[in-house]
């Protein structure tokens, strides 16, 4: 998983500062990536849930 982010502030004088974050997590073998979710909670934090498959379960289908 890959976590990009740019925040850009605009002062009145005409001048800015922008920051950026990238950073990335590898994610457990059994992770199910294709089912991922991401929120950010009501203090900005942001949140990414990934399901693990269960390799036993799998195998007695």
């Amino acid at each position: 998983v890959i976590v990009e982010a740019k925040q850009e502030d605009r002062l009145p004088d005409g001048d800015f500062h922008t920051r950026e974050l990238r950073k990335s997590y590898e994610l457990p073998e059994h992770a199910d990536a294709a089912h991922l979710a991401s929120y950010v909670t009501p203090n900005n934090m942001l949140v990414i849930e990934v399901p693990i498959k269960n390799p036993e379960a799998e195998r007695r289908l």
